[in-house]
C-alpha cells in the first residue's frame, strides 16, 4: 500500500505518480519554453524599466552618482545622462 506508513516513518511514492510529475513537469516545459507565442505583456517585459516608469532613472542616477562619489569613481557618463534627462524634462 502507497502513502504513509505511521508504524515504520517512512513515506511510500506509487511509480506512477513519479512519472505523472515528470510528464507534467515535462508539458509545462514543451509549453512555456516552445509552443507558446509572445504576448502584449511579454514584450512590456522585454523593454527597459525606464520606459515604463521614466520617472525612476532620474532619481537611480542621482543615487547611483553619490554611491560613485563616495568610493571615489568617475561619474561623467552619469551626469551626462543625467543632464541629458534634465534637458529632456525642461523642454517639456
Amino acid at each position: 500500500m502507497y502513502g504513509i506508513d505511521p508504524e515504520k516513518n517512512i513515506k511510500e511514492v506509487a511509480p506512477s505518480a513519479i512519472l505523472v510529475v515528470k510528464l507534467s513537469f515535462a508539458v509545462l516545459i514543451i509549453y512555456f519554453a516552445i509552443l507558446r507565442e509572445e504576448n502584449d505583456l511579454d514584450q512590456m517585459l522585454g523593454g527597459s524599466l525606464f520606459e515604463t516608469a521614466p520617472q525612476l532613472e532620474e532619481a537611480m542616477l542621482v543615487k547611483a552618482i553619490e554611491a560613485h562619489r563616495l568610493e571615489g569613481k568617475s561619474t561623467d557618463e552619469m551626469e551626462a545622462r543625467l543632464e541629458q534627462i534634465t534637458k529632456k524634462k525642461a523642454s517639456q
